[in-house]
């Protein structure tokens, strides 16, 4: 199940595991991804949201014995920053900004 909140399903989901008010914390790019034994739900306040999260769940899918495998979870995510990307600023402002920010998540994510 994928999608935002307007959609009637994913709001059932979220008022029965109670994952409404953690919900509107995350904003428009946030997102609830949450795998157990039986679903695998990508929630979220909107569109953008539920593609962040179709994109971290096509990350976290793996093969083990030529079937596909999803690892049991429950993730809370949203950005950081308020932007994607510094594009025509000087290196030493984007050095500045982000010297030390960016770890494992971006490396996983542009795929290195």
């Amino acid at each position: 199940l994928i999608g935002d909140i307007t959609n009637p399903l994913v709001k059932t989901y979220c008022e029965q595991k109670n994952l409404v008010t953690s919900l509107k914390t995350l904003g428009e790019e946030g997102y609830i991804l949450s795998v157990s034994d039986r679903n695998v739900v990508v929630a979220a306040n909107s569109r953008k949201g539920a593609l962040m999260g179709l994109s971290s769940l096509r990350q976290i899918i793996s093969k083990e014995n030529g079937e596909l495998f999803i690892q049991r979870l429950l993730v809370k995510d949203k950005p950081k920053y308020s932007f994607r990307g510094i594009n025509g600023a000087p290196d030493a402002l984007r050095k500045e900004l982000f010297q030390g920010e960016i770890g494992c998540g971006c490396y996983s994510w542009l795929g290195t």
